[in-house]
């Protein structure tokens, strides 16, 4: 049977600004975002979470992670709200943690994933840069690069706080 890849990023488990002062996730944001990885994610699959996974209660985290992540893969690219050690992270169910992650030849593509955009510089030739930090604010890609198409932001609030299968974004290059 073959394993599926999915993306999804900020979680931003038990974070209250989020909801009321920038973003306006809705209330139960978190709960969506439990629901729909339940729903949509399979035994064994991969899940690759874009940093930000918990904002404030980190003692939580596990507790929300064995709530719906126990049986699949899971691969925490970590950055700014992430402060705690890889050994936090470990602990609360996750397989691998990293503050880059690099995925060759997927779909014709070698793949960078990072919280904030690489530069033109940092970015390596051919490579696409699988991002988020941006949140809604996708424009400001311009600041980092003038080759945006090298570029995809995640957005949980897009994407209506769905995890998205790696080969739908990666197709989303091509259209």
């Amino acid at each position: 049977m073959t394993k599926k890849i999915w993306i999804i990023s900020d979680t931003h488990f038990n974070h209250q600004s989020i909801i009321n002062d920038f973003e306006f996730r809705p209330y139960n944001y978190w709960k969506q975002i439990i629901n729909k990885i339940k729903n949509n994610v399979k035994k064994w699959d991969i899940l690759i979470h874009l940093w930000d996974v918990i904002f404030d209660r980190q003692s939580e985290l596990k507790q929300i992670l064995d709530s719906m992540w126990s049986w699949i893969i899971k691969i925490l690219v970590r950055w700014n709200h992430d402060k705690n050690n890889i050994g936090f992270y470990l602990n609360k169910w996750f397989d691998f943690v990293l503050d880059e992650f690099k995925i060759k030849n997927y779909m014709w593509y070698n793949i960078v994933f990072s919280h904030t955009p690489k530069t033109d510089i940092e970015l390596e030739d051919w490579y696409i840069n699988i991002h988020w930090h941006l949140h809604t604010n996708s424009h400001h890609i311009l600041k980092y690069t003038i080759y945006p198409e090298k570029y995809i932001c995640y957005s949980a609030e897009k994407e209506n706080y769905m995890p998205i299968l790696l080969s739908n974004m990666i197709k989303r290059i091509n259209n």
